[in-house]
């Protein structure tokens, strides 16, 4: 008995066919699938039932027509490529023939008329180039932010940017960008960081903080200051002062450092979010660059 489809073995880098949303189904008899292909009926969009055809004579005019009761009528893939936008006929495709939350195409050359697919909204993408920036303190960087209209999209998008980290700026050249004349616009993104004072950081059980390193050397200072105070007023001998002030000006370093303390320049990384905004205000779209502060 013959079959519908037979795979013969495939030699590498040829791969075995792949299937998707068919109906395969042997009308005058015999088996479906055959040799190396596994049969892929119930997975991606793959069926074998009768397809009801209107006429199977091949001799009429335009043979293997669809019934509205076929079950391949609004069972295809929206998503293939290179889909033609009319049937063998002419006629529009994705069509909503039975009433479904939404429209989708049939299988095969030929679209059972119904209710045409309502076009997509109109939108826009957003994209930036590059996706990081690495720059020192009190340097700019340029980002390309460009915003490509789809779907008949028209009117102006507002750039603008999340929430940033201090002493990180941005701006845009031009902030709104107009897309009236259905082709990709670009902008520029300057994103800029401010010189400040090195900082240290205290990690400690209850979180971190941010402190100045002229504060954190002042709060030493201070605090071995007392401390030596509080000694000479006891009249302590010299060396036990000179000893006791070593001692204690090691220890609250060392206790520092423990914390998690640094004196030195650090870098920091941030994700700050880039917004384009229609003007109606409905479509917003959102990309992330990547920032690299040098110490």
């Amino acid at each position: 008995m013959s079959s519908l489809v037979n795979c013969q073995p495939s030699v590498p880098p040829v791969s075995p066919p792949k299937f998707d949303h068919n109906d395969v189904f042997p009308l005058g008899g015999g088996t479906t699938y055959y040799g190396t292909c596994s049969d892929p009926t119930g997975s991606n969009g793959n069926i074998s039932v009768d397809p009801q055809f209107a006429s199977t004579d091949s001799a009429a005019q335009y043979p293997y027509q669809l019934q509205l009761q076929s079950p391949v009528v609004d069972a295809g893939d929206n998503s293939v490529p290179d889909l033609p936008a009319e049937d063998l006929l002419g006629k529009p495709r994705i069509q909503n023939a039975k009433g479904l939350p939404t429209s989708v195409i049939d299988m095969g050359v030929y679209e059972y008329p119904g209710l045409p697919a309502p076009p997509p909204p109109a939108d826009f993408t957003l994209s930036l180039n590059p996706q990081s920036l690495k720059l020192e303190t009190g340097q700019e960087g340029a980002v390309i932010v460009t915003l490509t209209p789809t779907s008949s999209f028209q009117g102006n998008v507002a750039l603008t940017c999340g929430t940033l980290p201090a002493a990180v700026s941005c701006s845009f050249q031009p902030q709104q960008v107009n897309l009236n004349n259905g082709v990709a616009q670009t902008a520029r993104l300057i994103v800029g960081t401010q010189k400040v004072v090195p900082s240290s950081v205290i990690a400690g059980r209850f979180g971190s903080s941010r402190i100045s390193t002229p504060t954190a050397l002042s709060v030493l200072v201070g605090y071995l200051a007392s401390i030596l105070l509080f000694l000479q007023r006891r009249k302590a001998g010299r060396r036990l002062y000179l000893l006791l002030g070593i001692f204690t000006m090691t220890g609250i370093l060392g206790s520092l450092s423990a914390c998690g303390v640094t004196f030195n320049g650090i870098s920091e990384a941030y994700s700050i979010a880039v917004y384009g905004t229609g003007t109606s205000g409905q479509t917003t779209h959102q990309a992330n660059i990547g920032l690299n502060v040098l110490p």
